[in-house]
């Protein structure tokens, strides 16, 4: 055979070459994979989000009022979504449900929800977030909206009541219907007996008010204390006893939360975030606009929720996923205005914002 017909291999430096070609075009197409499948997942997140905005909808539709956010008190703190389970085609599982006095305390009931309990949602879940709780119970990552101060929650120790005609009222109250498993009604300033919040009282505009934000699950289970390093943090971190009048206006816990430093400030121990659906408890259904997104979590420590910011939340870049009232759902970017953050936390504020403010 001539030699000038002898087929020639490739050299060693044009094997780098090509190597180094494939791995750029590599390094090109991951990101936009990625970011491929993050929209994807954004996008299921916003369905999550309208399916329960149809949901609850179609119960003011039904019973002319909102659900409550936790009620009714006396270790009976069911959320919101037990409420809206017939409207989300889950009819048997509602009906498997025991509304009894004190079936969320699991030492009363005798753990008889347990089936219902565990029981995991999907549209509860957003499928950018982490799951790195342990529980066996379902979890969840959209929180109903309780307003605009830090005790929005509950009412907190300065006896303001949520259902009263304050600036800083959301739309989702703690009702206090029973204290007692006995049926006493509940009394004195943190009472709070039927409140009721309708799309009438939503004066604000259904479109201008948040119904339903989004927030990153939690780690590990019960009062777990572990630092959460990822950002958004879903730790709580514990600030000074605001007292009196601060805690119905969200300014005095901005500022406080706002001048921690998240790797050394004291964590609260409470339950993580989004750990039960079930029920009302700030941490695992509820969040308040006293913060704007994706930034800390805040609490004065004891009486943890009744004076607390709970942010909204994600894993999706740049912002929150954020259903209003009136059924839409925008997303929110973390760097929106604080102000405008808790204008549209508030259901009767008389405040003006714009549409392409947030």
């Amino acid at each position: 055979m001539s030699r000038s017909t002898r087929r020639r291999g490739f050299t060693l430096i044009e094997l780098l070459v090509v190597i180094a070609i494939i791995a750029v075009l590599i390094a090109l197409l991951l990101p936009a994979v990625q970011a491929a499948r993050e929209a994807a997942r954004r996008s299921q997140c916003t369905n999550n989000l309208k399916q329960i905005g149809l949901a609850m909808h179609n119960y003011v539709s039904t019973h002319n009022v909102l659900p409550w956010g936790a009620g009714p008190w006396g270790w009976n703190d069911w959320s919101m979504y037990p409420m809206v389970l017939p409207f989300m085609e889950q009819a048997p599982l509602f009906s498997s449900m025991n509304f009894g006095c004190g079936f969320i305390d699991t030492g009363r009931s005798g753990n008889a929800n347990t089936t219902a309990w565990r029981t995991q949602l999907n549209v509860l879940l957003c499928p950018s977030d982490l799951n790195r709780l342990t529980s066996a119970d379902g979890h969840n990552n959209y929180m109903g909206n309780v307003g605009s101060a830090p005790n929005s929650f509950y009412g907190g120790n300065s006896g303001q009541v949520f259902a009263a005609a304050s600036a800083f009222s959301g739309v989702f109250p703690f009702v206090g219907t029973s204290c007692n498993c006995d049926g006493t009604p509940c009394g004195g300033a943190n009472g709070q007996s039927g409140t009721k919040i309708g799309f009438n009282d939503i004066l604000d505009g259904l479109s201008n008010t948040a119904m339903v934000g989004e927030r990153c699950k939690g780690i590990g289970n019960n009062n777990n204390s572990q630092r959460d390093v990822t950002n958004p943090s879903s730790s709580i971190f514990q600030t000074a006893d605001l007292g009196g009048t601060a805690e119905r206006d969200p300014s005095g816990m901005y500022a406080a939360c706002r001048a921690l430093n998240p790797n050394t400030a004291t964590l609260v121990g409470e339950s993580p975030s989004g750990e039960q659906w079930y029920t009302g408890y700030a941490t695992d259904t509820r969040y308040n606009h006293v913060m704007p997104p994706n930034s800390l979590n805040c609490s004065i420590g004891d009486n943890t929720g009744r004076e607390a910011a709970y942010i909204a939340s994600s894993r999706h870049s740049g912002g929150v996923n954020t259903l209003m009232c009136d059924g839409g759902v925008r997303f929110v970017k973390s760097s929106v205005n604080f102000q405008t953050w808790w204008a549209v936390g508030t259901r009767a504020g008389n405040e003006t914002v714009s549409s392409d403010a947030y």
